[in-house]
């Protein structure tokens, strides 16, 4: 496991572009086996584990959403590809009939191409998000603190949405803290 892993949450930490991740106590990088017997797990901590928290329970909210417009604007590109001989047969006697079938289908083309780069836009965030998450637990792991979380989502107005994170611990100092955070819609499409 990478040692700076423990640091990055660490209240001891200092950081450096010259020698990176060191501990304020021992001056040191990180030279641990398993476990710092100094490290301090306090606000940076609890600032990571509630941020990694809430962005995946947000990503993961809007789950079936995203997958649904996705999933229209794809169905809606093949439509318009498929459609095109349909669409154009009125502009057959034109003279630039070619050029006005070949305009439809580049159009259907790029919707289906657009939907397909949203969708991996959205599997990117869960992934990073989830993989952030994942390394902050088993940091804690390594200590043996588990949490449980809440969350509690307000009414959203104008796109802003108060959320309200609960952690529960167990095998830490804090048994329980209540964070608020206020979501904005910043969203790909």
């Amino acid at each position: 496991m990478n040692l700076t892993r423990h640091c990055a949450l660490c209240e001891n930490r200092i950081t450096s572009l010259a020698v990176g991740l060191t501990c304020n106590l021992t001056k040191r990088v990180p030279d641990f086996y398993k476990t710092c017997s100094n490290i301090n797990l306090d606000k940076k901590f609890e600032e990571d584990l509630h941020q990694a928290n809430l962005a995946l329970y947000l990503l993961l909210r809007k789950k079936r959403v995203t997958y649904s417009k996705i999933f229209l604007l794809a169905i809606t590109g093949i439509l318009i590809v498929v459609g095109s001989g349909i669409l154009t047969d009125a502009l057959r006697p034109l003279r630039y009939y070619g050029a006005y079938r070949a305009t439809v289908i580049g159009i259907g083309v790029l919707i289906f191409i657009g939907a397909n780069f949203r969708l991996q836009w959205f599997l990117n965030q869960v992934k990073t998000t989830r993989l952030k998450k994942t390394k902050i637990d088993k940091v804690l792991d390594k200590y043996g603190i588990s949490y449980e979380s809440v969350f509690d989502c307000k009414e959203e107005i104008h796109g802003d949405q108060e959320v309200i994170i609960t952690m529960v611990y167990k095998n830490w100092k804090k048994q329980c803290t209540t964070t608020s955070y206020t979501s904005t819609k910043t969203s790909f499409y």
